[in-house]
């Protein structure tokens, strides 16, 4: 009997740590408890693929090309102007007082001539008197009369207009040929008065003949020689109104010419002017700054 008093007084005292057990489980989950009883295996780690580096990696070079991009990137502002390619001396030309038939033409396209050397031999026209047909007739006196057109200035024949057997009359206007001076290949460009302020003599500025457009040939370097102080107006026929611009002389640099000279007398280009050059991330900045520096304190 005594043994079994025993039993039973341990088996009451040892009843509160079983409940105590079974409390502490239930303020788990079962997973929670296997997971601490697998604890000696190690801890476990999420596998991450191959894949996610690489996007990861490209992610971040994009992201420092951007910003490299931004830090050392830069825009111009530029405008357009076009001129035609004449020599520094201008084009002359060369007209006639005299009414006649062209009989020789003494030079060809192209041919270098000095003021006073003869371009053309005109037979000049005239009437004869009816009481002295008999007269010439008899004594064999040659009753054509002719004239040398001369040339007036130094340069090379740019253009013949007449050839021979052609009849010219003192009172056209129209030139029997053209004499450019042989001097530097010059561009008179119109500009407007922001192109004007910031252009200065002595620039170098960059155009391209309308002729060899696209093609790296036909990009040239010029170099700004004149810029009027003065605007000129004229009107407008696509607003209706007058508009203002100024005279900039470009001189272009022959030494990178890869065709001869005398094939640009005449042709167009385009003139391109940089008006502001600034980087990127200072245009980026423009809105804050036009913010905080419009406050006033």
């Amino acid at each position: 009997m005594p043994f079994n008093k025993g039993s039973s007084t341990l088996s009451t005292a040892a009843s509160p740590v079983a409940e105590s057990a079974t409390v502490g489980r239930a303020k788990f989950r079962n997973e929670v408890l296997a997971q601490r009883s697998n604890q000696w295996l190690g801890k476990t780690s999420l596998a991450v693929p191959i894949s996610f580096w690489i996007y990861a990696s490209a992610a971040l070079s994009l992201a420092a090309l951007i910003v490299a991009f931004l830090a050392f990137g830069s825009f111009s502002q530029t405008e357009t102007g076009s001129g035609v390619i004449s020599p520094e001396g201008g084009v002359t030309k060369v007209l006639t007082t005299a009414s006649g038939e062209i009989t020789e033409v003494l030079v060809r396209e192209g041919d270098q001539v000095s003021a006073g050397a003869s371009l053309f031999r005109v037979r000049i026209l005239q009437k004869k008197p009816a009481e002295n047909e008999a007269v010439v007739a008899a004594t064999n006196i040659p009753t054509d009369l002719f004239e040398v057109i001369k040339a007036p200035v130094n340069g090379r024949v740019y253009t013949l207009a007449k050839r021979t057997g052609d009849v010219i009359h003192s009172y056209n206007t129209e030139p029997v040929a053209t004499i450019a001076a042989d001097a530097a290949l010059v561009v008179e460009v119109a500009v407007s008065a922001a192109v004007q302020a910031r252009t200065r003599t002595g620039r170098t500025v960059q155009l391209e003949l309308d002729m060899f457009k696209g093609r790296p040939q036909g990009s040239l370097h010029a170099q700004v020689i004149a810029v009027s102080a003065e605007s000129t107006e004229a009107f407008d026929f696509k607003s209706g109104g007058t508009t203002r611009s100024y005279k900039v002389v470009l001189r272009i640099d022959a030494e990178a010419l890869s065709f001869p000279r005398d094939e640009l007398l005449g042709k167009t280009a385009q003139v391109k002017f940089v008006l502001e050059k600034r980087r990127l991330y200072q245009w980026l900045l423009d809105p804050l700054q036009t913010l905080f520096g419009s406050q006033t304190i």
